[in-house]
């Protein structure tokens, strides 16, 4: 009876131990389908600084801060500055307390009273779908897109809680247009009527999952972790310079 016992508690062990086993080779399964963008490390987007070339700003700055909720074109951000974008991850694998967006808040101050531009410009174009199957890096710019928008009720960015941006346009470097991919080295993101003195804007900064998906579906047979590179460059343009 007690060599029995001992067979049947070894081949319990080793049910469990052949469960556990299936269990991790799932899980591993389900990880080496994880989407291009999701097994990669987050996005270090760069987005600390805006440069003046209109010779009437002067005194730019820009925050980024963690968007907690978002509801159709409401965006509500918190105090938490943050200048890493949440790894993209539609299967929610991956917890993340904030969503993959970063609200961007950008302070200039203005000598005239003229209408000024929110320009964002790329160093890199965008991969053939050869390229972006057999290349394990991307770039910011290939991957981001904006949204202009309005602020609910103004923040003081040294003592508040949280804040609401209703966006409204959206804008990006890479589009697919009948199948085909499309890109711009450099897009403007928002008008701005400026007034004399100090002048401030929102922009939301999101993934374009549209074109993620395209590239995921040239990936589907290949998924390996990404490197990304920072290309972009804010710049606030017009005025006299226009």
């Amino acid at each position: 009876m007690k060599k029995g016992g001992k067979i049947k508690s070894l081949n319990s062990r080793g049910v469990l131990a052949m469960a556990l086993l299936s269990m991790s080779v799932a899980f591993a399964m389900i990880l080496s389908t994880i989407a291009w963008f999701t097994a990669s490390n987050a996005v270090d987007n760069g987005v600390n600084e805006v440069v003046a070339v209109a010779q009437e700003i002067y005194g730019t700055k820009m925050k980024a801060y963690s968007v907690s909720k978002i509801s159709g074109d409401s965006y509500t951000f918190v105090n938490n500055e943050s200048y890493t974008l949440p790894r993209f991850d539609p299967s929610n694998i991956d917890y993340n307390e904030y969503e993959k967006a970063l609200a961007l808040r950008i302070e200039f101050k203005s000598s005239v009273a003229d209408r000024f531009q929110i320009e964002v410009t790329c160093g890199e174009t965008f991969h053939s779908d050869a390229e972006i199957v057999d290349q394990d890096d991307d770039h910011i710019s290939n991957c981001v897109e904006f949204r202009a928008g309005t602020i609910a009720s103004e923040i003081d960015p040294t003592a508040f809680t949280e804040g609401t941006i209703n966006a409204t346009t959206t804008t990006s470097f890479v589009s697919i247009q009948n199948g085909s991919v499309q890109k711009q080295m450099r897009i403007s993101i928002i008008d701005i009527d400026a007034v004399v003195g100090l002048n401030i804007t929102y922009v939301i900064m999101q993934y374009n999952d549209r074109v993620i998906e395209y590239i995921n579906n040239l990936r589907n047979n290949n998924p390996s972790p990404i490197t990304y590179y920072n290309d972009i460059s804010f710049k606030i343009v017009g005025g006299s310079n226009a």
